[in-house]
């Protein structure tokens, strides 16, 4: 319709379908304020740990912003990319044998371990995903697959004696620790690098999410026939996603056998891993940058209020971990992330309603 005057649109016939258009901008913005005063508070914890807290507190903060990195790699491919895998901690691995192999028997610097590590598992990566993707193996098969995978590689890593068999690998300590080496004398060293670690996976995961990478991934998890039917590449763009995710999470292996200075098959290759890390991110929302590290951070201070307050047995951990899941997987299946987004929800209808009366 146009007005008789001015042969413009007219905007003032107050029909339904014009009030969404107009609140849509105000409820984007509400949720802008909200990401920005949620990286904001995390971003001010993070400060007062490397400030305030006490080694123990710095250690456990350390591992969990690595493993909240980690499972944001995992986000990319299982959230991001639809590919649910049980089997993360094959690249783990890699990248924290690598190093540990090349450096404790080579003395090979830990960085470019990492980058051999990271190397591997992307390649180990990118194979499985092929061939899973060649013949067809999705859902929970997929993700049987890749425990498979992770492991063989369990096994193989327990009878290869270079590798240390089941006994593992040591890493040597230096007397003068360096950058170098990637070992350092103050745990805050540690702590900033996870927390540099942390930074540059949100980074990648909101840069793959945004660029047209990602909506080619939206696509294809929405339905892959409809995405191969419009000219996107289905194969090349699983494979590419899984093959970055493994090179991501090789890196956080190599960090983290540095840190612990120790690595064997079971630490590396478990089962237990790959579900901590999948665990993580699902806990969190593993559709949002800040999800797996909130995930993580969750995940870390219930297992020491358990320990403190409950049972220090791994048997209750996992009972009760396995509760959390259920319960946030009937309540909240988008994660931490998602009662944000439903708080969000509710805001703006309050405010719609404001306006409107």
């Amino acid at each position: 319709m146009t007005s008789s005057s001015t042969g413009k649109p007219d905007t003032s016939t107050g029909k339904p379908g014009t009030v969404p258009v107009q609140a849509r901008p105000g409820r984007s913005g509400l949720n802008r304020t909200v990401k920005l005063v949620a990286g904001a508070l995390l971003a001010l914890v993070i400060v007062w740990i490397a400030a305030a807290g006490s080694n123990h507190l710095l250690g456990l903060a350390t591992v969990a912003l690595m493993f909240g990195a980690i499972s944001g790699a995992w986000a990319m491919a299982g959230g991001l990319g639809g590919l649910f895998s049980l089997g993360h901690a094959a690249f783990f691995g890699i990248g924290a044998y690598t190093t540990a192999f090349l450096f404790a028997g080579h003395g090979v610097s830990p960085w470019l371990g990492m980058v051999a590590g990271v190397v591997l598992a992307a390649v180990f990566g990118a194979c499985t995903t092929w061939l899973s993707v060649r013949f067809r193996v999705r859902g929970s098969y997929f993700a049987l697959v890749t425990l498979a995978w992770a492991e063989m590689l369990r096994v193989i890593v327990s009878n290869v004696t270079p590798l240390g068999r089941s006994n593992g690998i040591l890493v040597p300590y230096k007397a003068e620790p360096t950058f170098a080496d990637l070992q350092f004398s103050d745990p805050r060293a540690y702590y900033a690098l996870a927390v540099l670690y942390a930074v540059v996976v949100t980074v990648i995961f909101m840069v793959v999410k945004r660029t047209r990478f990602g909506w080619r991934l939206s696509a294809v998890r929405g339905d892959e026939d409809a995405a191969a039917a419009s000219g996107v590449d289905v194969r090349r763009v699983l494979v590419a996603v899984m093959a970055l995710s493994a090179a991501v999470t090789a890196a956080g292996g190599t960090l983290y056998v540095q840190y612990m200075q120790f690595i064997d098959p079971e630490l590396a290759f478990s089962p237990t891993v790959s579900i901590d890390i999948a665990i993580r991110a699902v806990i969190g929302g593993p559709m949002v940058a800040l999800g797996p590290l909130a995930g993580s951070g969750a995940m870390t201070t219930m297992t020491e209020w358990l320990k403190m307050s409950v049972s220090d047995s791994p048997a209750m951990n996992v009972l009760l971990f396995g509760v959390a899941v259920i319960l946030a997987g009937r309540y909240f299946r988008n994660g931490l992330a998602g009662i944000g987004a439903s708080a969000l929800q509710w805001i703006g209808r309050r405010k719609e309603r404001h306006d409107g009366s």
